[in-house]
């Protein structure tokens, strides 16, 4: 069984997503999706695909194509099946994939980034670490993620960018 590192909280992980490439359906279903769950843990995640279609007012196969895209390009994990004879709902957590800093595109000022890819050392001292499973793959991989890679340096005004 391989040991996992905590998910990141809610805000760095929708910062995350906010400035990554997907589809505009799945973005906006990913950010619902995190509205239902803890906060602080990314987990707990359980609302039925009738309810989030209701919420984001779209068709429940949207929500689905969404939810497969999420799980497939590993922004999502599904803890435990739902049962569908008593309405249960899947339950998920959030999660960020190993490639998280190759598929950003804007950085944190919502600016795209030029032509020379962002730089992606280590060399902060805020640090998480995080093992992450790949999508259909069983290997993990430990991948360190600072906060300021995801929120970028919020010392430095937008001018700067």
């Amino acid at each position: 069984m391989t040991r996992e590192s905590p998910p990141p909280f809610r805000f760095e992980w929708e910062s995350c997503v906010k400035r990554t490439r997907m589809p505009g359906s799945a973005k906006f279903l990913a950010l619902t999706l995190a509205t239902f769950g803890s906060s602080k843990t990314g987990k707990n995640i359980h609302p039925s695909v009738a309810r989030l279609a209701r919420e984001m007012e779209v068709t429940e196969r949207t929500v689905m194509r969404g939810m497969k895209w999420l799980r497939d390009n590993g922004w999502i994990v599904r803890e435990k099946q739902g049962n569908r004879w008593r309405s249960h709902a899947d339950e998920y957590r959030l999660n960020v994939p190993e490639n998280v800093l190759d598929v950003m595109w804007l950085d944190p000022y919502s600016h795209p980034y030029s032509s020379v890819p962002p730089d992606t050392s280590v060399t902060q001292t805020s640090e998480v670490q995080l093992t992450l499973v790949s999508p259909g793959q069983g290997s993990a991989s430990n991948v360190q993620v600072t906060s300021e890679q995801c929120l970028g340096d919020i010392s430095a005004s937008p001018g700067d960018k």
